[in-house]
């Protein structure tokens, strides 16, 4: 049995010593290269998430996109999308519909602690509502990723995407900066034009701003999984999944690969 589910295309892989380019830029690189392809789903996704209930299909689809131009793979932005919304629909529906449960729920406890402000009780309240909201927040990045990637249920789809929020709490932190940029541009701009903004604030989420944050998650929850799931796992299953590693450009060296080396060394011996 494999790790992945078979949703992958094939890819060139990656040689074990390839060098690596500075994130910052490479980010740039790939969202000009993809970028009608991403603004065009986010834009379907972005429809999705209108509805709220409906939420969860958009961001499955969305994600698997960007997951792919993250990692430089092959895109085909609308069979990927809606393969990916059909096939995996069932799961993704519920997960956005707790996830909005989840969200309105934490809030509204959080909304609550702090009319308590000043008290003692009121404070440790604060301080729990908000610790829970940041990390279910940072939890959510990894929650269309897993599903998309692994046969999990919802359960561990949860457990295990708060693990690799604590695991990867630097590079979480990093993304919430970067999502906190772009929230406070939009601020800027509906604070300054009022009710004028609407129109210019409802077609930056449409057609830019929903791409642009799954780019943004997919590029960087990447290395975290790969450290914390991939890499343990194929250290002590090294020939499983030899194409479907490659399409994702994750590299490991495998027995089979190494025996045929081997093998070519002495036939030339």
């Amino acid at each position: 049995m494999g790790f992945f589910k078979h949703n992958f295309r094939p890819g060139p892989g990656v040689e074990k010593n390839q060098p690596q380019k500075r994130e910052f830029f490479y980010f740039f690189e790939l969202l000009f290269l993809n970028m009608s392809k991403i603004f065009k789903t986010g834009f379907i996704a972005a429809l999705f998430s209108a509805f709220l209930v409906t939420n969860g299909l958009g961001e499955v689809g969305l994600t698997f996109i960007t997951r792919a131009a993250a990692k430089r793979r092959p895109i085909f932005e609308f069979s990927d999308f809606f393969d990916a919304v059909k096939k995996h629909w069932k799961t993704a529906l519920p997960l956005g519909i707790l996830n909005l449960v989840i969200t309105i729920v934490s809030l509204t406890s959080l909304y609550s602690a702090m009319q308590m402000f000043g008290t003692v009780m009121g404070i440790i309240l604060i301080l729990s509502s908000s610790l829970f909201v940041i990390l279910f927040m940072m939890s959510k990045y990894y929650h269309y990723f897993l599903l998309i990637t692994y046969d999990m249920p919802l359960f561990k789809i949860y457990t295990t995407s708060l693990k690799l929020a604590f695991c990867g709490l630097l590079r979480n932190t990093l993304i919430s900066f970067f999502l906190l940029i772009i929230y406070g541009v939009i601020f800027v701009i509906w604070y300054y034009l009022g009710a004028k903004a609407v129109l210019p604030l409802t077609l930056l989420y449409f057609v830019v701003f929903k791409g642009l944050r799954s780019l943004i998650i997919q590029f960087n929850i990447f290395p975290i999984v790969q450290r914390f799931l991939f890499d343990p796992y194929y250290n002590e299953h090294p020939d499983e999944d030899i194409e479907l590693r490659k399409s994702l450009g994750i590299y490991v060296e495998s027995a089979i690969e190494e025996n045929e080396d081997e093998t070519v060394s002495d036939e030339v011996d």
